[in-house]
């Protein structure tokens, strides 16, 4: 114990009264708690490793091995805490320790030397195996080596050849031997990359920055990917871990302020749509759009979506069809705009456009998914059935979306100009069809005037046709008899 430190002890038991023989005993009962031998850290060590405790063996283990710094076995035995947690690189040093320390203990090489594989290090761990005895198992292990090697050249020839496709089955080939070798998952995330298999450059870049402390390129790509599949949070934080590596990264540290303000109006974006603010929405989209300056496909598609919904909510058709046209030319899988498209046809009145959006939809989407898409196609499908009788939008001329106030306008002045009084001087045949078309128009008055015919001939039923009235008074057929009628409900 120092002098100072004993000192201390001393005044501390005059100014509390402890007698000088107490004093001792605190002293020696200190002394003793430290005085522990490797051995003793070594036996502690084994037993929280049985239990599992790996935290407290490798504290125990660290106390050997500065306790006795000659004695290899205790190297040797960390080295076995640190792969069982998965700290390769440390355990690595315990074992290169081992050899420096015992170079003929073979077990500690083909250890050494198998982690060497894996993490890439082929020239190191061929002059391991070099060094042992020559023995059966070495012989496959150099040759193991060999082949990884080639398929690594191969890799990077097929790669720098374009053949990207290839060269990721040649590299997965090599990391199945080297699963840690980062440099090696770097060049397959680089090909999944340029194939457009941005979820598993992810994953690829993901490991090589877990295994390699301070992979500044590896955070760099790792954001950007993120950003690819449209992970913003993501690849806001695998950026900020590079720039706080390298703060001065130029490419890094521009998308790194890119991202900050595209996350912000991404958000705005967001948040107006949850509130049905599309008006605002818009402005935000396009503030998003200026400023995604990377033309990620990804949020082209979402914007482009995005302006296609609101435009339709705002009742802005010409917008709307513009937007959902652009997004379906970037994207003709895009089922929300397809299905926003169909509505969109459907208030034209043009409905074998919106049925056939609809079927490109429905085949589109996953089956547990679109119920809502089939229910839409056959609507669609009975109200095209309907307008080949009679239409009473287009007899009025009129929008699906319009108003009372717009359907009583309409009628009027339909009404002044084929009142039968108005063509007297036509013949019996022309009368007829004034005398027809005036009649068509006070029914499509009749029926658009009323808030429940109206909704019914919205869903594809005609409230003044006879036929269907009938179907309509005997519940039309029913298979399960007992004339049960069954309402379904549309859109």
């Amino acid at each position: 114990m120092a002098v100072g430190r004993s000192a201390g002890w001393v005044r501390a038991a005059a100014s509390t009264g402890i007698a000088l023989g107490g004093l001792l005993v605190l002293w020696c009962g200190v002394d003793g708690a430290t005085a522990l031998t490797a051995d003793d850290y070594v036996k502690k060590g084994a037993a929280h490793f049985a239990a599992g405790d790996f935290s407290s063996a490798l504290d125990q283990y660290h106390s050997a091995c500065d306790a006795d710094p000659k004695a290899y076995m205790n190297f040797f035995k960390r080295a076995t805490v640190y792969l069982a947690t998965g700290r390769t690189n440390h355990a690595m040093k315990d074992l290169a320790r081992v050899l420096d320390l015992k170079p003929e203990l073979d077990s500690a090489r083909v250890r050494l030397a198998e982690l060497r594989v894996k993490d890439g290090s082929y020239a190191k761990a061929r002059e391991d195996y070099k060094l042992m005895p020559k023995n059966a198992a070495s012989a496959p292990a150099l040759a193991q080596i060999d082949n990884v090697e080639a398929l690594v050249s191969a890799g990077q020839q097929l790669q720098a050849a374009g053949q990207h496709v290839k060269a990721i089955e040649a590299y997965t080939q090599a990391i199945d031997i080297s699963p840690q070798f980062v440099s090696l998952r770097m060049k397959r995330a680089a090909c999944y990359d340029a194939t457009g298999q941005y979820g598993q450059a992810v994953g690829d870049v993901s490991r090589a920055v877990k295994l390699k402390s301070g992979n500044v390129e590896g955070y760099y790509l790792l954001s950007r990917m993120h950003f690819k599949t449209g992970d913003r949070a993501e690849a806001l934080s695998a950026i900020r871990e590079c720039v706080k590596l390298d703060d001065g990264h130029k490419e890094a540290f521009k998308f790194y302020k890119m991202l900050k303000k595209f996350n912000k109006a991404m958000d705005k974006v967001d948040k107006n749509f949850e509130m049905s603010r599309f008006a605002e929405g818009i402005t935000n989209v396009e503030k998003a759009r200026v400023l995604e300056v990377e033309n990620t496909f990804t949020y082209q598609n979402e914007l482009n979506e995005r302006l296609c919904l609101a435009n339709s909510k705002l009742k802005k058709t010409e917008e709307a069809f513009t937007t959902c046209n652009a997004t379906l030319a970037l994207n003709p899988k895009n089922i929300e705009a397809m299905v926003i498209r169909s509505e969109l046809w459907q208030e034209q009145g043009e409905f074998q456009n919106a049925i056939d959006d609809l079927k490109v939809a429905d085949e589109a989407s996953p089956d547990e998914n679109n119920k809502h898409i089939k229910d839409k196609l056959a609507r669609a499908e009975k109200l095209l059935k309907q307008s080949l009788k009679r239409d009473y939008y287009k007899i009025l001329g009129l929008p699906r979306t319009c108003t009372k106030k717009e359907i009583s306008k309409a009628y009027r002045n339909l009404a002044m100009e084929w009142h039968p009084d108005k063509h007297v001087d036509k013949s019996e045949e022309e009368q007829a069809e004034v005398e027809a078309k005036f009649m068509d128009i006070a029914s499509a008055k009749e029926v658009l005037s009323d808030p429940k015919m109206r909704q019914q001939f919205d869903n594809g039923e005609d409230p003044l046709d006879a036929e269907q009235e009938r179907e309509r008074n005997q519940g039309g057929f029913n298979p399960f008899g007992g004339g049960q009628r069954f309402h379904f409900r549309h859109g």
